[in-house]
């Protein structure tokens, strides 16, 4: 058995063994950020894992989103990094990079606005395809 007690793999310090599960070992490990987590050995030693989420990503901040703008990276208490987004609403939303480069295009707001203008309407000719369309793909967010 290796031991990685006190060597470094990207963000991580191996703190000590953490446990053994299915015959893969799981070591307790430090990010640079503060967080401890436990880290499979096959991806600290094969770079798989290189932090907790604080520092790998790519940089979003100022960039649009249809009606949102990144503003800047947040951790939340489950440990998962999103993004702090304002939208042109005014409302906030905690938004993970991923969703926003899907195609996630409002707080939900735009939902709600073409919701209650199509709804009410029984006639499909008192709205425009583009609106249509609009409220399709916001039916995905």
């Amino acid at each position: 058995m290796k031991n990685l007690t006190g060597r470094v793999f990207s963000s991580w310090s191996v703190l000590e063994l953490a446990e053994t599960r299915n015959k893969r070992r799981y070591w307790a490990c430090l990010c640079l950020c503060g967080r401890k987590r436990k880290v499979l050995q096959y991806a600290l030693t094969s770079g798989k894992s290189k932090s907790c989420g604080c520092r790998g990503g790519e940089d979003l901040s100022q960039q649009r989103f249809g009606n949102l703008i990144a503003v800047a990276p947040v951790i939340r208490g489950d440990g998962v990094k999103v993004w702090r987004c304002i939208c042109t609403c005014g409302n906030e939303a905690l938004v993970r990079s991923q969703t926003l480069k899907e195609g996630k295009e409002s707080c939900g707001c735009i939902k709600k606005k073409l919701y209650w203008k199509l709804v009410p309407s029984s006639n499909p000719e008192d709205f425009s395809t583009e609106e249509v369309e609009a409220f399709k793909r916001s039916r995905r967010l």
